[in-house]
């Protein structure tokens, strides 16, 4: 099982770093930060999916993008004398680097609705997915990130009665756990095992960190 409780207290501290360093970020309420947690992460589960191809049915020569060369260091493997942070000897995956990216803003999302990671961690079950799961986990992320939005708008919109507040804080918890159990799974579905998705989910953190240090 991967350690969603270590990934989810480095997001919070990133995000938290982030928002220190943006005074835009800063601005938005928690909700409005959630909001677009939720977009973001579906612009990259759509940039997966291309990576991924598996819909690409009008193409004879589609396959699934899982090397190709690093841009940042030209495929060199190194800059400036050391080793390229962004790659593997200058080889990067990136249908594996946008599952990664999709993971940082899913646990986000996640975070801006109060979930506890051990909640689901507690109950979780492995379930078998093959490659042929793919293409339903994804439509299945994208309609409950989807269904995410709408539940801000809901407390944005509408008078906020009791029963409105304590129903909708308990579908934010339900999407919660669906984003993360579909996360888990699509990772699953393409192949990834738990330690190759932590690693690099930590690889793609500090590259994030070093980008807000230098302004990014």
């Amino acid at each position: 099982m991967i350690n969603l409780v270590q990934i989810f207290e480095e997001q919070d501290r990133l995000n938290k770093e982030t928002a220190a360093k943006h005074e835009e970020y800063s601005k938005l309420t928690r909700d409005g930060l959630t909001r677009n947690f939720a977009f973001s992460a579906l612009c990259e589960l759509g940039e997966m999916s291309n990576e991924w191809a598996g819909h690409k049915i009008w193409k004879s020569t589609r396959k699934e993008n899982r090397e190709a060369p690093c841009k940042k260091c030209n495929g060199r493997g190194e800059a400036c004398g050391d080793a390229c942070p962004y790659c593997e000897g200058g080889i990067v995956n990136p249908l594996r680097e946008e599952y990664i990216d999709i993971v940082h803003f899913v646990v986000s999302v996640a975070l801006g609705f109060d979930y506890d990671p051990k909640e689901y961690m507690n109950i979780y079950e492995v379930r078998e997915v093959s490659p042929e799961d793919t293409y339903q986990l994804i439509l299945d992320l994208y309609k409950n990130l989807v269904y995410a939005n709408v539940l801000i708008e809901e407390t944005r919109d509408l008078p906020h009665t009791e029963k409105l507040l304590k129903n909708n804080t308990k579908e934010r918890k339900k999407v919660a756990k669906a984003l993360l159990d579909i996360l888990v799974h699509l990772g699953y579905s393409l192949g990834f095992e738990d330690a190759e998705i932590e690693a690099a989910y930590f690889d793609k953190h500090k590259i994030n960190q070093i980008r807000q240090e230098n302004n990014y």
